[in-house]
């Protein structure tokens, strides 16, 4: 069953949903954030993220970006992202952080669909 939640935090928020290692996983997003509000409407990502890294420097300004269990890898969600989980834990979001050090503004509306993924013995 789909559930959905928007993202706003660019800490990494728990959605509350767990993952196990059988699951085949849809995430789709829509939004945007203003990365430079100070001058609103110049800077504005979209799930994907801008055209600029963010800080850290590992994806886009603005994209959102999960990862499964507290020590999980991250992975690119951006507007689709489509995958069989091997991985377990909570399903955690955020969104890169500007790379000029201030606040963004906007959310990424999400939802998230599971199902279990047929397992096949020979």
């Amino acid at each position: 069953m789909p559930q959905s939640t928007a993202v706003r935090s660019i800490n990494g928020s728990t959605t509350g949903i767990v993952i196990d290692g059988q699951l085949r996983l849809t995430i789709t997003s829509e939004g945007s954030v203003d990365l430079w509000p100070q001058t609103p409407g110049q800077y504005v990502a979209q799930p994907r993220g801008y055209n600029t890294p963010g800080k850290g420097g590992a994806f886009l300004a603005g994209a959102l970006v999960g990862k499964i269990g507290e020590t999980g890898r991250a992975f690119l969600i951006g507007e689709r992202y489509e995958a069989n989980s091997t991985d377990e834990g909570k399903l955690f979001m955020h969104i890169t952080p500007s790379p000029w050090n201030n606040a963004s503004a906007g959310l990424y509306r999400v939802r998230v669909a599971t199902e279990h993924v047929a397992v096949s013995g020979r």
